[in-house]
């Protein structure tokens, strides 16, 4: 699963340049790492928890 997430927030243009560490398990995904605003960060949120088999996300991506 992990793998799968890092391919999706490549794919959009605002979480492409993102620094993100992303850790898994059990279907809850961990985004570390740091965001250009807070709508890049939500989107990333939105963005993971729209991959299947993701359960929750915790993101804490810092803002820049």
């Amino acid at each position: 699963m992990t793998a799968l997430v890092k391919t999706v927030l490549p794919c959009h243009r605002s979480t492409s340049a993102l620094n993100t560490t992303v850790e898994t398990k059990e279907g809850v995904v961990t985004l570390v790492g740091k965001a250009k605003n807070a709508a890049g960060k939500d989107l990333a949120t939105k963005l993971v928890s729209d991959v299947h088999g993701v359960k929750k996300v915790v993101n804490n991506m810092t803002v820049k």
